[in-house]
């Protein structure tokens, strides 16, 4: 079983590794495997970015 972050690419379903980091960043994520540019509408998603930061930072401090 695979337990690395990421998600299904929707074109081609291959799973794109990506850090919680890369993914709150608003950066385009492209899969490796078929080359699809994802986006994420930060101004629609802004309250689930500030959600996952929250989450990231909390866990990073329980080390």
């Amino acid at each position: 079983m695979n337990n690395k972050p990421g998600l299904n690419c929707p074109k081609c379903s291959f799973k794109i590794i990506i850090s919680i980091e890369q993914l709150v960043s608003g950066n385009s994520i492209i899969c490796p495997s078929c080359g699809l540019k994802l986006d994420i509408d930060k101004q629609k998603s802004k309250q689930a970015i500030n959600a996952v930061k929250k989450l990231d930072n909390a866990l990073k401090n329980s080390k």
